[in-house]
């Protein structure tokens, strides 16, 4: 049975004819494309001749009508002689090889082709990217965290990495700890890694309660050993829950790091294939088009890796929802405790039935059987209700939650057992962590800034740099292009440096960051479809005192006769080392702090049957 949906097979001889057809097809498109400025030298030699004219214009007229540009030129060695260096302004360029016409002449076939295959493909590489599932049609969200990390990638650069360090600053803290604790000091900077990621800042509600119930519920477990022993239950329960909810967000998170790593390579084959290209000898067609483009593009390896590590859920919905619940029975132990209870089953859990099984036991088995089948009270308390995944860049700001929090523990813990209130030193934790975000970010946050910012200037610049230098000498369409892309990109960063915030700079760093990443993708278009092979491309126009010419010779003649191989090669070391240095970096970085989210299916610490809690948050 033919297999429904599916294209008929055809026969081995017919793949072959069309396979022979195809490139014939491709061979006689090359055999015919002939480069207009090829055309317009030959026909400019035979006018310096006296062979031929163009339009009226002999070997006389040609230099009286200044179309011969005889001025210096930077680019020549001294010792070639500059008599044999033909060059044109751009009038006569406009005349002679356009006939009053400066329209493009699109690549070559082969060469665009070439250009597709080398760099196109690799690109793709912008698809591993942590992008959020659309069942839900979150396209604007989407939209924007596209935006953010192609648009503004220094921004999105600086929001990952440094949550990425603050996780590498959780991996230390925790291995400081205690032996017989690990596990516990473990699960507790993994969820605190992971509610950085979703801000906390999106409504009016009591921020306070929100920071003083998260430091219970996170620190309760690993500090509660210091209390007494009526209150091993509590610390119990809290880490019954703290081990729950690592436990959730482990088995949510993304996997295939490694798969995704390895893809990385494909970029950096590509990256050496187009330095052979640009630098071996492989006659009169070289071009460094291929160059100019991996160079351009090489801080997007380095927002990939790092996006990887720096895992997201696999729906931040579903991870914020059982956050919330997950702080709402914290918040119940908090009540139980303060009431002085001493027994469990009066603590109101989320879920709670709404009438209580009259046998059970303090464990809670029978009782967790009876909530099973009893009718649930599904209210949620806004005061728990997290803000959207903002993890790699998808919002604008300073995302230090973790930080703040870090560093409270800190100080909080040289007080704990001391007071004869604890609950008043987890709301002076509250307290210090709202300070903390309401000032100026930490001194790492700004050398994580700057660092991102030069990794994409760097890109860009060695870009311009070889573009530059390539002649004609000077800022041109590929410079001036490359410049612009740097210029916009920027905009959404001085923004977040300044801590401006709200609706209009929202708008702004948004607009900013669409206009571009349309001009990159502009950018990448015109390269592969030669729109820029023009006349006033191909010659000078912004610093008019070196002179407004162009000329006609290949990358081949600039590797012999021009001073360009230096240039090439600061350039091309300089861009090979940024994500080849950091891909070494952040492999590194994740193989030290894998034990944080490292977890199975099968592993669970969790006894659901023997702890006084109902689970049924957890559905």
């Amino acid at each position: 049975m033919q297999p429904k949906n599916l294209v008929p097979r055809t026969s081995k001889s017919r793949q072959n004819t069309l396979g022979a057809l195809i490139l014939v097809v491709c061979h006689g498109a090359a055999a015919e494309y002939v480069d207009k400025f090829e055309v317009c030298l030959a026909r400019v030699l035979s006018v310096l001749n006296g062979t031929g004219t163009i339009e009226n214009i002999t070997n006389d007229t040609i230099r009286n009508l200044g179309f011969l540009y005889t001025g210096p030129v930077r680019e020549l060695i001294s010792s070639y002689p500059r008599d044999r260096y033909l060059t044109l302004t751009y009038e006569g360029c406009f005349v002679l090889c356009g006939n009053h016409n400066d329209s493009a002449q699109l690549a070559e076939p082969t060469f665009a082709l070439n250009m597709v295959t080398t760099w196109i493909f690799p690109l793709a590489i912008v698809l591993s990217l942590p992008y959020e599932s659309l069942h839900d049609y979150r396209f604007k969200a989407t939209g924007t965290a596209v935006g953010n990390w192609l648009g503004s990638p220094q921004t999105a650069l600086t929001a990952t990495i440094f949550n990425f360090l603050q996780i590498r600053k959780a991996h230390k803290r925790a291995n400081k700890e205690m032996s017989n604790r690990y596990t516990t000091w473990n699960n507790m900077y993994y969820v605190l890694s992971c509610v950085n990621q979703f801000d906390v800042t999106h409504s009016s509600v009591d921020r306070l309660h929100l920071f003083s119930t998260l430091a219970y519920g996170l620190y309760g477990p690993v500090l509660g050993h210091k209390n007494r022993d009526k209150d091993k239950l509590e610390t119990k329960l809290l880490k019954y829950l703290l081990v729950a909810m690592a436990h959730q967000l482990r088995m949510h998170r993304r996997r295939a790091v490694i798969p995704t790593l390895a893809s990385m390579g494909t970029f950096l084959i590509a990256f050496v294939f187009s330095v052979v290209l640009s630098f071996a000898d492989v006659g009169e067609h070289t071009k460094v088009d291929l160059l100019v483009l991996g160079l351009l593009f090489t801080w997007l390896p380095v927002l990939v890796i790092f996006s990887i590590v720096d895992r997201n859920p696999v729906s931040s919905e579903r991870t914020a929802l059982l956050m919330s619940r997950w702080l709402y029975n914290v918040n119940a132990v908090r009540d139980w405790k303060i009431s002085e209870s001493i027994d469990a089953r009066d603590i109101k859990w989320w879920g709670q039935p709404t009438h209580e099984p009259e046998d059970s036991d303090q464990d809670g088995s029978q009782g967790q059987r009876a909530s099973e089948d009893s009718p649930q009270s599904e209210t949620m308390d806004d005061r728990y209700e997290l803000g959207p995944f903002i993890g790699q860049g998808r919002q604008m700001g300073f995302c230090g939650l973790s930080y703040a929090l870090m560093e409270e523990l800190h100080i909080m813990r040289a007080s704990f057992g001391k007071s004869q209130n604890k609950f008043e030193l987890y709301d002076g934790c509250a307290r210090g962590v709202e300070r903390r975000l309401a000032r100026k970010p930490p001194t790492s946050w700004y050398i994580t800034a700057v660092t991102s910012l030069s990794i994409v200037w760097t890109s860009i610049l060695m870009a311009l740099l070889l573009a530059y230098n390539t002649p004609t000498i000077g800022i041109g369409c590929w410079s001036g292009s490359f410049l612009l892309y740097g210029i916009l990109s920027t905009v959404s960063w001085l923004i977040q440096m300044t801590r401006w915030e709200g609706r209009v700079s929202s708008r702004i760093c948004n607009t900013a960051n669409f206009i571009s990443l349309g001009w990159l993708i502009t950018i990448v278009f015109i390269m592969v479809t030669g729109a820029s092979n023009t006349c006033w491309c191909n010659s000078l126009h912004m610093f008019s005192s070196y002179g407004d010419y162009m000329n006609f010779e290949n990358a081949a003649f600039y590797r012999e006769y021009c001073n360009v191989k230096t240039y090439w090669a600061v350039a091309t070391g300089l861009g090979l080392a940024i994500p080849t240095v950091s891909f070494v970096l952040a492999v590194f970085w994740w193989l030290k702090c894998q034990h944080l989210w490292k977890a199975s299916e099968t592993d669970s610490d969790i006894k659901l049957k023997a702890a006084s809690i109902n689970w049924v948050w957890l559905i």
